[in-house]
C-alpha cells in the first residue's frame, strides 16, 4: 500500500501574498471556499499519477 502526505491549512486570514492556493513551505494555503476542491484535486493526483490497478494472474 502506497503512503502520501500532503499538508493544507485553511485560513479565513490568509497572508497577504496567498492567492487562491499558494504552496508556503510544501503546504498547500487557501480560503474555506476553495479547501473541499483543494482537497479532492490533491488526492486524485497521485490516484491518476499511479495508473490503472494492475492485475494479478
Amino acid at each position: 500500500m502506497a503512503k502520501a502526505e500532503i499538508a493544507q491549512i485553511v485560513t479565513s486570514a490568509p497572508p497577504r501574498s496567498v492567492g487562491i492556493v499558494d504552496p508556503i513551505e510544501d503546504v498547500r494555503v487557501t480560503e474555506p471556499a476553495f479547501a473541499i476542491p483543494l482537497a479532492i484535486a490533491l488526492r486524485e493526483s497521485p490516484i491518476s499519477l499511479a495508473g490503472p490497478p494492475i492485475k494479478s494472474s
